[in-house]
């Protein structure tokens, strides 16, 4: 597969997670990211795989997957950092921070949402 239809395959994915997501299909909606995300890191788009890596974190969330969300916001974070993506980054840490805060966490949330 070549790049450009890899990233062709990924929008698609990655629309079809938000279609699922609306319809509250979560197990679905968290594979079409995971797929996303995978397409996207093979076909080099660090930016991109970042924002499916965002999309199924919130989804991990709402599955009260909290571990496995934080990871997913961590790795979204670096991906941003590398791309400059300053307004993205301080999104993953307030995305950081909510976690800690449902966690019960408040030190580590106040630390990232600072």
């Amino acid at each position: 597969m070549n790049e450009h239809a890899g990233k062709d395959e990924a929008a698609g994915t990655m629309q079809q997670g938000h279609e699922l997501l609306q319809a509250g299909a979560l197990e679905k909606a968290l594979a079409e990211f995971t797929r996303a995300e995978e397409l996207y890191s093979a076909a080099g788009d660090g930016q991109r795989e970042a924002r499916a890596c965002t999309n199924k974190a919130l989804v991990l969330v709402q599955m009260k997957r909290f571990e496995d969300a934080l990871d997913g916001f961590r790795w979204s974070l670096k991906l941003f950092e590398k791309g400059d993506e300053f307004i993205r980054v301080a999104e993953q840490y307030g995305n950081i921070g909510s976690v800690h805060r449902d966690l019960e966490q408040p030190d580590e949330a106040l630390e990232n949402y600072a």
